[in-house]
């Protein structure tokens, strides 16, 4: 009953008062532990653990940040001791990618790149790994810079991407998508097309197999109707 709840909610507050705030709680986070225990109905433990995430990200004498991280903590569904596991995990991870990020990119992170790593952490779900493939994968670049990693995470993402593995696949298939884009690039601006290429549409040379560039053999331009429509081997083309 609320008798019990109330006395339960007593003792949270009294023990959080005590060891975060010397026993000079401001009234605003006797309001937030009641906000947390019977609005957003995080267990006890979760209550305790949110302001000693508070004290170790130093903010827990500041009302509103507090304020913020509790609502934080609601919208991703921290409520019991179990769920707050996936909170530890994703700030490890941050930590992770923050100092590999730092260490690929030489150079000191800023609130910007923070901001992107929390997104990458939260949003797509990135594990270091994957940051550091989607580095390593932009390296023909003279120099990588964050943006580079943020819009790769972000193309993987898009395409359902969610591992390391997926990764390698889709990086490898994208490559040989290129490779063949290049090679039909090639063989559209070379001479040797096949006579639909070419724009011949009259019947008998359409279905008449042109020559390969590989196998291509001189020919007489009088034999080789091909030939013909280029003016002749004496022309540059």
């Amino acid at each position: 009953g609320f008798s019990t709840e109330s006395k339960e909610r007593d003792v949270l507050a009294a023990s959080i008062n005590k060891t975060f705030f010397q026993g000079h709680m401001n009234y605003l986070y006797f309001r937030l532990i009641d906000t947390c225990l019977f609005e957003y109905k995080f267990e006890s433990s979760v209550v305790y653990r949110l302001f000693q995430e508070g004290r170790e990200l130093k903010i827990h004498l500041k009302t509103d940040e507090m304020i913020k991280l509790a609502d934080n903590w609601n919208k991703r569904g921290y409520k019991t001791t179990e769920s707050l596991n996936a909170y530890f995990d994703t700030k490890k991870r941050t930590t992770e990618i923050a100092a590999l990020l730092g260490k690929l990119a030489r150079k000191h992170l800023n609130d910007l790149d923070y901001e992107k790593i929390d997104k990458w952490v939260n949003e797509y779900n990135a594990t270091p790994e994957l940051v550091k493939y989607a580095f390593v994968v932009n390296d023909y670049r003279t120099q990588v810079k964050v943006i580079h990693v943020d819009e790769k995470l972000r193309e993987w993402y898009a395409a359902g991407v969610k591992n390391l593995d997926e990764a390698n696949v889709y990086e490898a298939e994208r490559y040989s998508e290129n490779k063949a884009k290049a090679s039909r690039k090639r063989a559209k601006d070379n001479v040797w097309r096949t006579g639909k290429e070419a724009g011949i549409t009259s019947d008998n040379s359409e279905n008449k197999p042109v020559a390969e560039p590989e196998k291509a053999t001189p020919v007489d331009d009088d034999d080789d109707p091909i030939l013909g429509m280029f003016g002749g081997d004496d022309e540059d083309y």
